[in-house]
């Protein structure tokens, strides 16, 4: 038998020893055994939150966490939204030539069911509608 063990035995063997002297007592002196009871009850309660308390006044408060700083607003005013950056090659080259119109020559399944990932949640409607429309103009023009 391991110490666990005997610890375990000797404390199972212990309470029914003290619950069968509590019985006892309790039989020949119930007021005194009611008031020691109430007593002990409350006590133990007591003592735990004392306990609490002590902890609480004796563990130094943790650091706090460093927040990440917060992603910048875009155009729409939307924070952590998607944001491109531009630099003088893409503005000028923007700013020359209008965007290219896709193709008129390639085919897109009418259930389109290919998941793109959304780099920001609410902009998720609106690349929806712009793939709509774009299969739309598509059907139009053929």
């Amino acid at each position: 038998m391991s110490k666990d063990q005997a610890l375990g035995a000797l404390i199972m063997i212990a309470s029914i020893i003290v619950i069968i002297f509590y019985a006892f007592v309790d039989i020949y002196f119930p007021l005194i055994v009611l008031q020691i009871t109430a007593f002990i009850a409350i006590a133990a309660v007591l003592v735990i939150l004392a306990w609490i308390g002590y902890t609480l006044m004796t563990t130094p408060a943790p650091k706090p966490i460093a927040e990440e700083p917060a992603k910048p607003a875009d155009a729409t005013g939307q924070a952590g939204a998607a944001t491109t950056v531009v630099t003088s090659e893409t503005q000028s080259s923007a700013t020359a030539t209008p965007p290219e119109q896709p193709s008129t020559t390639a085919s897109i399944p009418a259930n389109n069911t290919t998941s793109q990932p959304v780099e920001n949640a609410a902009a998720a409607p609106k690349q929806r509608a712009s793939r709509k429309q774009k299969a739309q103009q598509q059907k139009d023009e053929s």
